[in-house]
């Protein structure tokens, strides 16, 4: 039979070698999962600065201007409801604002595209849900070829007299 002591100095050797190997194997995973971090952490704050951009060059174009319109809404829940889920994962437009309001403002987007572009994926649904007459009382763009713009009103007449 074997000295157990022996076996005791294999036994610790072996078990050191193991170790050793464990343990550059968790190194090189801790090294693996931080490199991997980073990577993913670069990549976060590159979408964060192309989100960033995106919300600044939209806000610079739709700047308020003396011209723009102050509504006010009376919606019921489920309207608010339904508007906040299409508002809930937008980045744009509207930064800042609540999912409410960014979900309207995507929507007068799309509208004003609608109106504005006839080769527009919005143009038919605007005609589906207003019908055809309304694109009566739009008109070329001397300036752009493919953009089309309201018409002036005519002066209404006044029901008084």
């Amino acid at each position: 039979m074997s000295d157990p002591r022996k076996l005791d100095g294999n036994a610790s050797a072996y078990l050191g070698e193991r170790g050793r190997e464990r343990e550059e194997r968790l190194r090189d995973h801790a090294i693996a999962e931080k490199t991997e971090r980073s990577q993913r952490q670069r990549e976060l704050e590159r979408k964060a600065i192309d989100a960033k951009a995106r919300l600044e060059a939209w806000a610079r174009e739709n700047e308020k201007d003396d011209s723009a319109m102050r509504i006010v809404l009376d919606l019921k829940p489920e309207e608010i409801d339904a508007l906040t889920v299409l508002g809930l994962k937008m980045e744009w437009p509207g930064a800042g604002e609540t999912e409410v309001v960014r979900a309207l403002l995507a929507l007068v987007h799309h509208v004003v595209d609608g109106v504005e572009r006839p080769g527009s994926w919005e143009r038919p649904w605007l005609c589906q849900v207003f019908g055809e007459t309304w694109t009566e009382l739009c008109e070329q763009d001397p300036d752009v070829p493919y953009k089309q713009i309201p018409k002036p009103p005519r002066p209404r007449r006044s029901s008084r007299r």
